[in-house]
Parts: C-alpha cells; sequence; structure tokens
C-alpha cells in the first residue's frame, strides 16, 4: 500500500521473503522528496532463526511490526555474501486483513428495550453524541497517558447512561480500538461501535421469520459485539453467496465477511467448495491466489482453511469461557429479500460444546484464537466529569465492581 504525507514523504508497502526458508517479511519503506539514503536491514527470520538482509532506502525511518527481528540498521550498501540478501520482493498495495468496522444504526435494530420494545440503539447513539467531547477528551487523555510506558491496551470502552421512552434506564457500552503514536482517534460518536445495551431483549428479537437482508444485519451486529466481548468467534455455514451469482458479486459478500471479523480471533467454517469458488473469483478478479500465498498476503482467516464436507449447519457464535451465544437458523451468508427463520440462545461453555462442536463431529479441533490483552481503557462519568482509568482482566460490560490494574488503581490524568 503506498501512501503520500502533505510534506511529500512516500510510504509504500513491501514483502520481503527470507532467502532461506521462504518466510514472508512485511515492511513499509519511507522515501523523501529529495535525497534518500540507501541501506539495509539485518534481520533474523523467525521460523529457520538464520540472519538474512533486506536492502531498502531510508533504513533508520522505515519501519516494520516485526521490528525484533531487525537486529541493525545500517545506512551504507550492503557489501556482504549476496546469497542472504532477500531477492524475492514484493511492492504491492493489498491489505485483506483490514478491518472495516461500523454500526449501521440504519439497519434493523438488535438492541430492543425488553419492557416496551423501543429501539434502544438511536438513543444510545444520541446519548453519546450530547456528551461526545467529554468522551474524546477522556480518550485523548489516556493516549497521551500511555504513550509513557506499560502494557498495551487494545480498546477503550465508554458506558453511557440511556433513557429509554418507557421511563427506563439502560447502560450503553461503545468501543473504539486505543490507537497508540498515531495522533488519531475517534472524533465522533460514528467512531465509535455499540457492543451492548443492558436491558436488551436478546431471545425475542433474534427469533422467528426475517428476510435474508435482516439476517445479515443482525448478524454484522452481533460480530461487532463479539469483535469485543467474545474470545472467539465462529462462522459455519457451507456456502457463500449462490452457485448462480457472479464473481464481482460473490467477492462482495467474501468482502463483507471478512472486512468484519477480527481474523485474530474468529474461525469460518465451510466447505471446500466454497473455499475453492473464493480462490476463482479472486483470479478472475484479476488476483493471483498464489502470489498472495507467497508473499503471506492472503487474508488470515482464508489462510486457516477450515473445512468440513458434510454439513447443511448454519450457526454464528461469539464463544467464550463464561458464556456463549448463538445465532443459527436457515440462512447463508447471501443477502435478499426472501424470508429465512433465526434464532438465538445464550449458554454455557460446556452446554455449546456439547451442542453445537460435538455434534459438528470436526476432524481437527478449533484453531485457538490469539491471546487477547487483558488491559484495556474505561471511559465513564462521574459527578466532575467524564474520565478514563486502566483496567485489568474484567468484564466489558458493566457488572461486579472492576479491578483495576495491579500497580495503580487511579484515574488516568488529574480531572478524567
Amino acid at each position: 500500500m503506498r501512501s503520500s504525507r502533505d510534506d511529500g514523504t512516500d510510504r509504500t508497502e513491501h514483502a520481503a521473503n527470507c532467502p532461506h526458508c521462504g518466510q514472508p517479511h512485511h515492511y513499509v519503506e519511507i522515501k523523501f522528496q529529495g535525497e534518500n539514503d540507501p541501506g539495509y536491514w539485518e534481520v533474523d527470520c523467525p521460523r529457520c532463526n538464520q540472519p538474512f538482509v533486506i536492502e531498502l532506502n531510508n533504513p533508520l525511518e522505515s519501519g516494520s511490526k516485526l521490528c525484533k527481528q531487525i537486529k541493525a540498521r545500517h545506512e551504507k550498501s550492503f557489501a556482504g555474501d549476496r546469497s542472504t540478501v532477500a531477492h524475492d520482493v514484493f511492492r504491492h498495495n493489498i491489505d485483506l486483513n483490514q478491518n472495516v468496522w461500523r454500526f449501521n444504526y440504519s439497519a434493523t435494530p438488535l438492541y430492543q428495550c425488553a419492557k416496551g420494545s423501543a429501539d434502544l440503539e438511536g438513543l444510545a447513539k444520541t446519548a453519546l453524541g450530547n456528551e461526545i467531547s467529554g468522551v474524546v477528551r477522556a480518550y485523548h487523555t489516556a493516549q497521551n497517558y500511555l504513550l509513557k510506558g506499560g502494557p498495551h491496551h487494545d480498546y477503550a470502552v465508554a458506558r453511557v447512561p440511556v433513557t429509554c421512552s418507557c421511563g427506563g434506564r439502560h447502560t450503553a457500552t461503545f468501543y473504539a480500538r486505543l490507537l497508540m503514536g498515531t495522533g488519531t482517534g475517534p472524533t465522533s460518536e460514528n467512531d465509535f461501535l455499540l457492543a451492548d445495551v443492558s436491558g436488551a431483549k436478546f431471545e425475542e428479537t433474534l427469533d422467528g421469520i426475517v428476510s435474508k437482508d435482516d439476517a445479515m444485519d443482525l448478524l454484522e451486529k452481533l460480530i461487532i459485539r463479539w469483535n469485543l466481548l467474545a474470545d472467539q468467534i465462529l462462522i459455519v455455514s457451507p456456502f457463500v453467496g449462490t452457485t448462480f451469482m457472479s464473481s464481482e458479486k460473490q467477492l462482495a459478500i467474501w468482502e463483507w465477511l471478512l472486512g468484519m471479523l477480527d481474523s485474530e480471533k474468529s474461525v469460518f467454517l465451510t466447505r471446500g467448495a466454497t473455499w475453492m469458488a473464493y480462490r476463482k473469483a479472486m483470479e478472475e478478479d484479476g488476483i493471483s491466489v498464489n502470489l498472495l500465498e507467497k508473499f503471506g498476503l492472503e487474508n488470515r482467516l482464508v489462510a486457516m482453511d477450515a473445512r468440513k464436507q458434510d454439513f447443511h449447519a448454519k450457526f454464528f457464535a461469539g464463544i467464550s469461557e463464561s458464556v456463549c451465544e448463538v445465532m443459527s437458523g436457515s440462512a447463508n451468508l447471501v443477502r435478499g429479500p426472501s424470508v429465512e427463520n433465526i434464532g438465538f440462545k445464550a449458554m454455557n461453555r460446556s452446554a455449546f460444546e456439547e451442542r453445537y462442536l460435538e455434534r459438528m463431529k470436526l476432524k481437527t479441533p478449533l484453531p485457538a484464537p490469539k491471546r487477547a490483552s487483558k488491559y484495556w481503557v474505561l471511559i465513564d462519568r462521574e459527578p466532575e466529569g467524564w474520565r478514563s482509568r486502566p483496567m485489568f482482566d474484567v468484564p466489558y460490560i458493566e457488572g461486579p465492581k472492576p479491578k483495576t490494574l495491579p500497580e495503580s488503581s487511579s484515574d488516568v490524568g488529574a480531572g478524567h
């Protein structure tokens, strides 16, 4: 991916394969409008543990997520053994693992009041919008505080009081990624995602006959919820789209699905023919799947290739140790006006494994999700105003009195 800043600096995505084992290494090369310094990195490959060299411009300014593997940076041409230099290098503008998360308030509501069936989503957004300046200020205070050091915090979670038209009081839980060192972050209520509203009637809302469009909209809102609350997300569907869809329309569904799933905690289980249809659609769209695989650019969910042939079940689950939420029904992953049946149930982990996973008779267990950070920031309102606090190993939604970070129970910054 190439991008330019206002000062004319170019940032170009690269993938360089280890010359010893072929393991891809991803990095960003920085180029300036004026003079650029040629140089190289000494890199240790995490797969084969062999050292090799990546040649690039501006080695001190350029960077990589795998910075721990970069053992030395040199602003001079490499004069050593050329067999250790990565020659298999690919410049690209591809990011198939980029998430596009946006809560669609205009779609059929997931969060409805258990008493009067009022749409709580619009009320929650309005309540957040009324307080957005204080919430954003608390978010940036947390950013500045955590830049001083300490463990990585994944999310900022805002708890906002909501009053329903029936007079009932609810708490809406919103979240946003805690972006560190970028100078960016949420600026409006649209930049926060709605993960929960207390007192909503899930099982009643997610039970009955709905259109395919509504079923997919409700699934999307559940996935946004599970991206925060669940340890793992499991999507089980034998088909994506329909047999008669064009490659372009099939890819649109794949992009919608893969774009909203957190690939570090999600598994998509489908039939082998469905995975092959995806590869075919990509090739027909001019994208070489083999090239993506060679340079480690394929979507991580696709790379898992979780498959099972003999099933027709469709269910979608947010899995945690304490509770598992499951939406099931007749709908495949496709939109349209025709109707499908859906249902929803919350159960404990052992019941979910017995009723769903064991009966699927999987040949191999589900891939383990990446261990999530237990550190996050809570934004809530006190009498003196909105504040942010570092939290450790507690549920995101309001419940028992939370445990704060072991080393500190203070707020993040004075007055917040």
